[in-house]
């Protein structure tokens, strides 16, 4: 009986030994191969990265926006428009045609067939971090303005003049649009 449970023991163990040896050697496919660590930002989208995401085709250009490669300097009569934000506007687990972006932009092409609306959205950013992606390419890229769809989650509770600063109050909306120009 005793040699019996010793040899069951030894083979659990042979057992274990293996499977982790094996999830050791066979690393498993990354979940978010298209996000890269950043020193400022935190974390930003792979340049030129092509894959899939959650299902869908996905594709980065040269500035790590899911986004067509994009002309610069931007080309005379183009109007641009920057659409900065979180996974709302990035699309991840949406076809490509399906982000907002894409929609804003097929939606403005029946009145005004100049526009260009560029996908610079990525998950997870807040306000401050949209302002960084800003900064760094409204230069090269000359928008007409940026265009923020950002979830209410990202912005700080609201607090009237007439209700007591203790109790403040909180917007409905689950998100808010803003365009600046």
């Amino acid at each position: 009986m005793i040699r019996r449970a010793g040899l069951v023991l030894a083979g659990l163990l042979f057992a274990l030994v293996v499977t982790e040896i094996g999830l050791r050697v066979i690393q498993p496919p990354e979940r978010k191969a298209h996000i890269l660590t950043d020193p400022v930002r935190h974390h930003r989208l792979r340049e030129k990265w092509q894959g899939t995401v959650q299902g869908f085709p996905y594709r980065t250009n040269a500035l790590g926006f899911r986004e067509r490669d994009l002309a610069t300097p931007k080309p005379a009569g183009l109007v641009r428009v920057l659409m900065l934000g979180d996974s709302f506007t990035e699309g991840g687990g949406l076809a490509e045609a399906d982000t907002i972006p894409r929609r804003v932009e097929v939606a403005l092409h029946a009145s005004c067939p100049g526009v260009e609306v560029v996908n610079a959205g990525t998950a997870s950013y807040s306000p401050i971090l949209e302002y960084l992606v800003l900064a760094d390419v409204a230069a090269s890229l000359a928008p007409i303005g940026p265009c923020v769809f950002s979830q209410a989650s990202s912005v700080c509770p609201v607090t009237s003049s007439i209700q007591s600063p203790a109790r403040p109050s909180r917007t409905s909306a689950p998100w808010t649009v803003t365009t600046f120009g």
